[in-house]
């Protein structure tokens, strides 16, 4: 066994530095529907909170003891990451999305074999939702 294979390495839970927690809390916890498992509103500028719906898992905190995201002027981030869900009913979790407000590419059918959607969470992340299906490609 290599020494890496002897490392005990829990769940990775993402922690996403927010330039205001409790603004993240409400899009997390009312529009995409995730329990608030954990919070401490009196840290940092904003709080902390750990959030959970099914398997997934994530944290949010404040950018006073972490560095905040810098955003462009479209209020986007520069970010490598995606945060990527599977689902199932893309087409009904847009009507809902749509429903409550929030901006929300078309439909994407991708070559790998997913219809997918897009949108960004309140500090400018991009949050892509999917799930598998059978149509053709969307002509890029």
């Amino acid at each position: 066994m290599s020494e890496a294979q002897k490392l005990r390495i829990g769940e990775h839970v993402p922690m996403l530095v927010c330039s205001d927690v409790q603004a993240s809390i409400r899009f997390y916890r009312d529009i995409l529907e995730f329990d608030v498992a954990d919070r401490m509103d009196d840290v940092g500028l904003t709080g902390w909170a750990s959030l959970t719906r099914g398997r997934n898992r994530i944290m949010l905190t404040s950018a006073s003891y972490l560095k905040a995201p810098e955003k462009n002027a479209d209020g986007s981030l520069d970010s490598d990451v995606i945060h990527y869900f599977h689902c199932e009913d893309v087409v009904g979790i847009r009507t809902y999305l749509v429903n409550a407000g929030v901006p929300v590419s078309n439909f994407y059918v991708r070559f790998y074999g997913k219809k997918e959607i897009e949108f960004s969470d309140p500090d400018g992340r991009l949050l892509i939702f999917g799930e598998d299906t059978d149509e053709e490609p969307t002509p890029e």
